[in-house]
């Protein structure tokens, strides 16, 4: 029996690792991998390293929980999509998309102790944000605001 591959998708300060963190007190047995399951330049390698690895748990029936920004960005999305699938035919995947607010977002980079560089998150939130879709059946999440 093939695991459940889940995937978080959301901006920097969307609260992907949060939820990661809880995802895994609740299901101690999954696997959890926080970023870098799409190919992003110079991380390529490292996408498809990691996509391997999470194969190999989803064939032994474990369950996977995964964050990633660049998910949310179809033309990655679909280049993920394709290579796990060729890894796993019968592929189960369900989608958490945390709504493309920015200002929730960046005000949460902002806020946040447990993260370094607030301003290279905004960055990349405010290069990215208007490129993000959400996939087809993703159930949609609300950004949580730190400080409200």
């Amino acid at each position: 029996m093939t695991g459940t591959l889940t995937i978080v998708i959301g901006l920097c300060g969307s609260g992907k690792s949060w939820l990661l963190k809880r995802l895994a007190k609740t299901h101690p047995k999954a696997r959890i991998f926080d970023e870098g399951v799409a190919d992003r330049g110079k991380w390529q390698k490292r996408g498809i390293i990691k996509r391997k690895t999470i194969a190999r748990c989803l064939r032994r029936g474990q369950d996977v929980f995964a964050s990633d920004l660049w998910c949310g960005y179809a033309p990655s999305r679909k280049i993920v999509l394709k290579h796990l699938r060729q890894l796993v035919p019968n592929l189960c995947i369900v989608w958490l998309y945390f709504e493309n607010n920015i200002r929730a977002a960046n005000n949460n980079c902002r806020l946040r102790k447990n993260k370094r560089d607030a301003k290279g998150h905004i960055k990349i939130n405010r290069k990215w944000h208007k490129r993000l879709t959400v996939p087809r059946d993703a159930i949609v999440l609300k950004i949580h605001t730190l400080g409200t």
